[in-house]
């Protein structure tokens, strides 16, 4: 479908500049006529001219294909984690963290109640930039994992779409409600996410601070 379409806007294109050119009045001056019989008339073939389409018609004719963001070298440190690399059980922890019976399971986001950031689910972090945290003991050779929201939003496996989608009705509610109107109707908004998405964010930073312990701790969980 896309080379029958292109054909034809060249066609279409070649059809055009073809039917300017015969409807443009000459700048020569009319010719003498000369006494006699007309000339024998003669026909000649004009053949098309391709045209090049514009960026613009490209991008137009084109399907949109969204290129994925990469897997940084910390989302890769997270992806790899597997549950038999801790001898307590993983989803036991997030049993415990996943308190529906208070705020910690908030499925819209919601303002921090001291820093005003955005949290969802289990109290994730929204907007959290990367930061460096370097290892300074050098007798341990595991390294600090601080990536940043969208990573580990990436990492859990959810789109960056819906991020930045939720993230911008949290600055409209903001900036109308302020915090605490805000706090006073978190309960009642409608979510932003599931309980499925909560518990991969849950787990995504639960692996997180799994690996930052074993930084701070060398003989962590041995």
């Amino acid at each position: 479908m896309r080379i029958a379409l292109k054909s034809l806007t060249f066609a279409a294109l070649s059809a055009a500049l073809l039917h300017t050119a015969a409807q443009t009045p000459s700048a020569q001056p009319s010719p003498t006529l000369i006494p006699g019989p007309p000339p024998a008339s003669v026909a000649v073939h004009i053949a098309p001219v391709p045209v090049a389409p514009s960026s613009d018609l490209i991008a137009h004719l084109a399907p949109a294909v969204e290129i994925p963001a990469p897997v940084t070298p910390a989302m890769r440190m997270l992806l790899d984690f597997k549950d038999t690399d801790v001898k307590f059980a993983v989803p036991e922890l997030m049993e415990i963290l996943r308190d529906r019976r208070h705020e910690g399971w908030v499925l819209a986001a919601y303002p921090d109640p001291k820093t005003s950031h955005p949290l969802i689910g289990a109290g994730f972090s929204l907007d959290l930039p990367a930061r460096a945290h370097p290892q300074t003991d050098a007798s341990n050779p595991n390294q600090f994992i601080e990536p940043s929201s969208d990573e580990l939003w990436r990492a859990a496996g959810l789109d960056d779409s819906r991020l930045n989608a939720i993230l911008d009705r949290f600055r409209e509610r903001m900036a109308q409600w302020k915090k605490k109107g805000f706090r006073r109707r978190m309960t009642t908004l409608e979510p932003d996410i599931s309980s499925s998405d909560a518990d991969l964010l849950l787990r995504i930073a639960i692996i997180q601070s799994i690996d930052n312990a074993k930084a701070y701790c060398r003989n962590f969980d041995a």
